[in-house]
């Protein structure tokens, strides 16, 4: 049984496939260049293989090929899919602003938290 959340974010990815040009998994953050640049938490509980299926060849794939990573019970894996899912993602807004700005306004007098 799949997810419908998944599978829709999937599909979105396939409907706008686009070549994989760079794959970058790093401690805190996953990055998958395409279209535009998609990030993901690099999600690493320590227990699974650091092991990404197809490791060192992941550029040669599209979009929609990491995309299924996103099923994936290696967490890892998973954190490929959603960076290739959100790279084919159009940024929209001001691309000036500063994230931590915004949220400093929009947090004004309450607590923010950020992982």
């Amino acid at each position: 049984m799949g997810s419908k959340v998944i599978d829709s974010l999937i599909s979105y990815a396939k409907e706008n496939d686009s070549d994989v040009k760079n794959v970058t998994v790093g401690v805190t953050w996953t990055c998958v260049l395409s279209k535009y640049c998609g990030v993901s938490m690099t999600y690493n509980t320590g227990n699974e293989d650091l092991d990404v299926k197809g490791f060192g060849h992941l550029e040669e794939k599209r979009v929609g090929e990491l995309a299924e990573y996103l099923r994936s019970w290696n967490l890892l894996e998973a954190s490929v899919g959603l960076a290739a899912i959100n790279s084919v993602i159009e940024p929209k807004g001001n691309g000036e602003a500063n994230g931590l700005d915004v949220a400093l306004e929009i947090g004004k007098g309450k607590k923010i938290v950020m992982r």
